[in-house]
């Protein structure tokens, strides 16, 4: 599974697939926006858990914070 990240979706005609949606099962590759919270990425990797490797085409603002202080 390969994970390309953009920095925002639907410019240029790219269509993203959300964190939370259903993720296709067999496609090589998903298009999603960077500056994911942790809540995100959790769920993200807990969709693809069967998944022997993920690639990200970038972790350059990947990760965009926590939603909650108290889990800092």
């Amino acid at each position: 599974m390969t994970i390309d990240l953009v920095e925002s979706c639907g410019s240029h005609g790219t269509e993203c697939k959300s964190v939370g949606e259903v993720l296709p099962k067999g496609e090589p590759k998903i298009t999603a926006a960077i500056n994911f919270t942790d809540t995100q990425v959790v769920h993200m990797l807990q969709e693809l858990r069967d998944d022997k490797v993920i690639r990200f085409s970038t972790m350059v603002k990947a990760f965009g914070g926590f939603e909650s202080r108290e889990k800092k």
